[in-house]
Protein backbone atom coordinates (compact mmCIF):
# COMPACT_ATOMS: atom_id res chain seq x y z
CA UNK A 1 0.00 0.00 0.00
CA UNK A 2 2.56 2.60 1.10
CA UNK A 3 4.62 1.39 -1.77
CA UNK A 4 1.82 2.25 -4.60
CA UNK A 5 1.49 5.71 -2.59
CA UNK A 6 5.30 6.02 -2.38
CA UNK A 7 5.36 5.82 -6.30
CA UNK A 8 2.86 7.77 -7.31
CA UNK A 9 3.63 10.84 -5.15
CA UNK A 10 7.14 10.20 -7.00
CA UNK A 11 6.01 10.39 -10.31
CA UNK A 12 3.82 13.50 -9.72
CA UNK A 13 5.98 15.31 -8.17
CA UNK A 14 8.61 13.94 -11.55
CA UNK A 15 6.03 14.88 -13.97
CA UNK A 16 5.24 18.58 -12.43
CA UNK A 17 9.34 19.39 -12.29
CA UNK A 18 9.56 18.00 -15.64
CA UNK A 19 6.61 20.00 -17.30
CA UNK A 20 6.90 23.33 -15.23
CA UNK A 21 7.67 26.20 -17.24
CA UNK A 22 10.79 27.63 -16.39
CA UNK A 23 12.25 31.41 -16.78
CA UNK A 24 14.45 31.28 -19.27
CA UNK A 25 14.99 35.76 -19.23
CA UNK A 26 15.19 37.08 -16.08
CA UNK A 27 12.71 39.17 -15.41
CA UNK A 28 13.83 43.34 -16.08
CA UNK A 29 14.37 45.67 -12.92
CA UNK A 30 12.85 48.62 -12.58
CA UNK A 31 14.69 51.70 -11.63
CA UNK A 32 13.66 54.53 -8.81
CA UNK A 33 11.13 56.49 -11.48
CA UNK A 34 9.86 54.52 -14.56
CA UNK A 35 7.92 55.83 -17.37
CA UNK A 36 4.08 53.99 -16.91
CA UNK A 37 2.47 54.11 -20.24
CA UNK A 38 -1.80 53.03 -20.73
CA UNK A 39 -2.67 53.19 -24.16
CA UNK A 40 0.23 55.00 -25.04
CA UNK A 41 -0.37 57.92 -22.82
CA UNK A 42 1.90 58.69 -20.35
CA UNK A 43 0.93 58.87 -17.05
CA UNK A 44 1.87 58.40 -13.25
CA UNK A 45 1.99 55.08 -10.80
CA UNK A 46 -0.63 56.32 -8.91
CA UNK A 47 -3.24 56.08 -11.85
CA UNK A 48 -1.91 53.01 -12.96
CA UNK A 49 -2.39 51.71 -9.47
CA UNK A 50 -6.06 52.93 -9.62
CA UNK A 51 -6.10 51.24 -13.31
CA UNK A 52 -8.75 48.32 -13.04
CA UNK A 53 -6.74 44.94 -13.39
CA UNK A 54 -9.50 43.24 -15.38
CA UNK A 55 -9.07 45.90 -18.62
CA UNK A 56 -5.49 45.16 -18.93
CA UNK A 57 -5.34 43.37 -22.55
CA UNK A 58 -1.06 43.40 -22.58
CA UNK A 59 1.85 44.41 -20.36
CA UNK A 60 5.15 45.11 -21.56
CA UNK A 61 8.57 45.77 -20.25
CA UNK A 62 11.10 46.21 -21.83
CA UNK A 63 14.67 45.95 -20.81
CA UNK A 64 16.53 49.31 -20.09
CA UNK A 65 17.92 49.20 -23.95
CA UNK A 66 14.69 48.38 -25.13
CA UNK A 67 13.35 51.53 -23.28
CA UNK A 68 16.08 53.66 -24.28
CA UNK A 69 15.86 52.97 -27.97
CA UNK A 70 12.11 54.07 -27.36
CA UNK A 71 12.12 56.97 -25.41
CA UNK A 72 15.71 57.64 -24.73
CA UNK A 73 17.70 58.62 -21.77
CA UNK A 74 13.90 59.38 -20.03
CA UNK A 75 13.87 55.79 -19.59
CA UNK A 76 16.91 55.10 -18.37
CA UNK A 77 14.96 53.67 -14.81
CA UNK A 78 12.36 51.70 -17.27
CA UNK A 79 9.42 51.21 -19.07
CA UNK A 80 6.05 49.93 -18.16
CA UNK A 81 3.65 49.73 -21.16
CA UNK A 82 0.23 48.38 -20.48
CA UNK A 83 -2.45 48.08 -23.36
CA UNK A 84 -6.47 48.28 -22.13
CA UNK A 85 -8.74 46.30 -23.85
CA UNK A 86 -10.31 48.64 -25.61
CA UNK A 87 -7.23 49.94 -27.27
CA UNK A 88 -6.66 46.40 -27.98
CA UNK A 89 -10.08 46.41 -30.18
CA UNK A 90 -9.71 49.67 -31.96
CA UNK A 91 -6.15 48.66 -33.62
CA UNK A 92 -7.82 46.25 -36.33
Amino acid sequence: MYKKLFIVISLLIIGITVFAQSSKKEIPKLGEKPKFFIDIVLTVKKDLLRFDPTLIASLTIPDRKGATDVLGDKAQDGLVDLESIYNRDKKF
